[in-house]
């Protein structure tokens, strides 16, 4: 029952074998996460060939609006294939903001419109949130402080600044990482979720992230917890299963 929130197997080589050595781990659930066009067609076929695969479909706010600077009729269409594809995905995802890698205030601005226009459309399908906010937590809780559906924080740093009643999905790289155990220990159990953001932020020098590691990821999160890690393991496919099969 190892579930694994945000991944994008799609970006990958070999995505059949990466799902079959996770499915082969124990790994039930995998929300493979677009980042734009190319991505969400992608994730939406992933999903149409691997029963434990599901789609979220997203517009990320650096790796593709900055990057590929698309127009407003690009984006709208964009928005209307999601639009079209609501019964076939679980989330809208990854969205939100990133100040890290965009410094331009003309492109944080656009950032944060298409972010409004991603939870509007959220809230018009009835879709939990898959969010990115880096070095942009002010602006991205502001905005989303009157939203009508769930979020999920995805691989979130920013320690101090935890929301109530969002879910925090926590990566594989909590296996090596102390910042990620500190997150681990402090988020609610019954908000937590588990993710690798494959194939980034791998826990293990040398090999690429992927899903099949998520059951080493749960004993981590169990042991800085001081939980048994089969009911932190049921306890986090509960929460998944909660906001992604039944919405």
């Amino acid at each position: 029952m190892f579930v694994d929130c945000h991944c994008h197997i799609d970006s990958m080589q070999d995505p059949a074998g990466v799902i079959q050595r996770a499915e082969d781990a124990g790994v039930c659930l995998m929300v493979n996460n677009g980042i734009g066009p190319k991505s969400n067609k992608a994730s939406l076929k992933l999903a149409a060939r691997h029963k434990s695969v599901k789609a979220a479909l997203g517009l990320h706010p650096s790796d593709w609006l900055c990057k590929e600077n698309p127009s407003d009729a690009t984006i709208a269409k964009e928005i209307e294939f999601i639009r079209n594809h609501k019964k076939e995905i679980v989330a809208i995802g990854e969205v939100g903001l990133d100040y890290y890698w965009v410094k331009d205030e003309a492109q944080r601005a656009r950032q944060r419109d298409l972010f409004r226009r991603m939870i509007l459309l959220a809230e018009e399908l009835k879709k939990p949130l898959i969010v990115h906010s880096r070095l942009a937590e002010k602006d991205c809780f502001s905005i989303l402080q009157n939203r009508k559906v769930p979020v999920v924080m995805h691989c979130f740093t920013a320690l101090e600044q935890i929301q109530l009643g969002f879910y925090y999905s926590i990566p594989a790289k909590v296996i090596t990482s102390l910042s990620f155990q500190e997150l681990a220990k402090k988020v609610s159990l019954s908000h937590m979720l588990t993710e690798t953001d494959c194939p980034l932020l791998s826990p293990y020098t040398g090999r690429q992230n992927e899903p099949s590691f998520m059951p080493a990821a749960i004993q981590a999160i169990a042991q800085v917890r001081g939980l048994d890690p089969k009911e932190t393991e049921m306890a986090i496919f509960s929460n998944c299963q909660k906001l992604f099969l039944m919405s």
